[in-house]
This record gives structure tokens, sequence and C-alpha cells, in this order.
């Protein structure tokens, strides 16, 4: 029996989730003290990572969300 994989199917899915959010990713606003905020909330709740297997997820199954 012969099984095929999907593994290079989920490289390209996980290289787009690193294309798109990596450590040079920065989420801004108008305002400095909100832009501050962000990133304090970002790195205390580990948003970051859990958004890129999101954005993986998503490409792999079509849909993906965030919910707060």
């Amino acid at each position: 029996m012969h099984r095929r994989s999907i593994h290079p199917t989920m490289r390209v899915c996980q290289e787009w989730g690193s294309l798109l959010l990596n450590d040079k990713t920065q989420v801004v606003c108008e305002s400095q003290e909100c832009t501050e905020w962000l990133a304090d909330f970002f790195s205390k709740t580990g948003f970051m990572p859990q958004a890129q297997n999101t954005v993986v997820r998503a490409f792999g199954m079509g849909t993906g969300a965030w919910a707060l």
C-alpha cells in the first residue's frame, strides 16, 4: 500500500504563515499610546505565535478566524 503525504502542502502553508507574521511584523495605531498598549497586550498573551498558526490553518483549510 502506498500512502500519499500532505507534508509538502503543509510546508507551503507554514511558509506563508512565517512570511506574513514574523518578528518584523508590527501593529500600529495613530496614537502612540494605543500602539504601546497593543504591543504589551500581544507580548503578554502570546498573540503572534497563535496568529501565525491561524494563518497557517487558513491557508491549509481555506478559512480561519481570531476570537477575543
